[in-house]
């Protein structure tokens, strides 16, 4: 099974953010709520590797996250900013603002790339913290 590797670069009270890089050496761009103690809904996942099942979201290509402690329902899909997500993680092309709040742009576009990479597949998610 083929791994991505999630990392995390930015955490503040508005949300958490981090690059994506996928088997190929392409990089997407991420977007999650901030860490609350991995509170379901509210806050973004632990770090750590999960496996990533093919799913639907609003009807088009996403994936589910399994096993992560404590939560349930974690997907990829499309999104901006952070509080268009319930736990989620978003892809973007590039970073940037929408409505005055840091965004992750062209997520649809994102999202096209990575079902080029894992359309109905499964893969690992690494998650860590950046070193800087």
């Amino acid at each position: 099974m083929e791994t991505v590797k999630m990392q995390r670069w930015e955490y503040d009270q508005d949300g958490t953010f981090g690059i994506l890089t996928l088997p190929d050496g392409e990089c997407l761009y991420t977007c999650e709520l901030p860490w609350k103690d991995n509170e379901p809904f509210v806050s973004c996942i632990p770090l750590g590797t999960y496996r990533c099942v093919p799913s639907k979201h609003n009807g088009r290509a996403s994936w589910l996250l399994v096993d992560v402690p404590g939560r349930t329902e974690i997907k990829i899909h499309a999104a901006n900013i952070p509080r268009q997500l319930q736990g989620c993680i978003a892809l973007g092309t590039r970073m940037g603002k929408v409505y005055g709040c840091r965004a992750v742009l062209h997520s649809r576009d994102a999202m096209k790339q990575m079902a080029a990479h894992f359309l109905n597949k499964e893969f690992e998610i690494e998650i860590v913290t950046k070193e800087l």
